[in-house]
């Protein structure tokens, strides 16, 4: 269970959720920036489209891999494997930082046998607070 934010979602590059964000936020500017379209520029661009707020009504979201300032997991599924590693297994190495969250979320749904990930619009974070709502 991950957490979300009280006016936009902003932990975008640890979201993975098919088939709306299924890419790297980091990785995919990088590939668009070139040259007279800056870095920035792009990266504000992606991020615009999808840093919307999420009610807090709203019913869990099942993701692939999030964060949001906070997550809670069944420890049952840890194991010396999963690490936080902010590595992909591809590309050139001075491009191949990613979100250390993504491998370790890949990991613990391995070890749960396929298990789910939620965005609870309900568990908020906030800066330094985290709040529950009912």
């Amino acid at each position: 269970m991950t957490a979300s934010q009280p006016d936009k979602y902003y932990d975008i590059w640890a979201l993975r959720t098919w088939p709306t964000v299924t890419f790297d936020f980091v990785e995919r500017s990088r590939k668009f920036s070139f040259f007279s379209i800056s870095y920035k520029s792009v990266s504000d661009r992606l991020l615009s489209k999808h840093d919307k707020g999420i009610p807090r009504d709203h019913p869990l979201i099942e993701v692939q891999s999030a964060f949001g300032g906070a997550a809670i997991y069944s420890t049952r599924y840890f194991s010396d494997e999963c690490e936080y590693n902010g590595w992909m297994d591809h590309g050139f190495w001075l491009n191949r930082e990613q979100c250390e969250h993504v491998s370790f979320n890949q990991c613990i749904t391995k070890n749960a046998g396929g298990g789910n990930f939620f965005i609870n619009p309900g568990f908020l974070t906030d800066r330094n607070i985290t709040i529950m709502h009912e």
